[in-house]
């Protein structure tokens, strides 16, 4: 996991959708901003096995992709879709 590319939106979404489920809350919590701009990732830290490590830096490279793009392009907005998935739309 730790070679997946994450540089286009579409994969990098797919990827903090998956660690957002995947992932225990205490050990990583992913939210979405309020103002629905930005994706936010915090650690619980502790110990992890190498798998785990390079999931991590997976998910801060997508989270950096998200925000990246959000920030790049203003009419962006990540709303959660019926089937509870984050998904980027363009404000009309």
């Amino acid at each position: 996991m730790a070679y997946t590319n994450v540089e286009n939106l579409d994969d990098a979404l797919a990827v903090l959708n998956g660690a957002h489920r995947a992932f225990r809350p205490d050990f990583c919590q992913i939210t979405r901003d309020d103002d629905g701009r930005g994706i936010t990732v915090d650690w619980g830290g502790g110990y992890a096995t190498r798998e785990i490590n390079g999931a991590t830096t997976v998910v801060y490279r997508a989270m950096m992709t998200v925000n990246g793009a959000m920030k790049a392009d203003p009419a962006l907005r990540l709303v959660v879709d019926h089937k509870g998935w984050w998904v980027a739309i363009r404000a009309a």
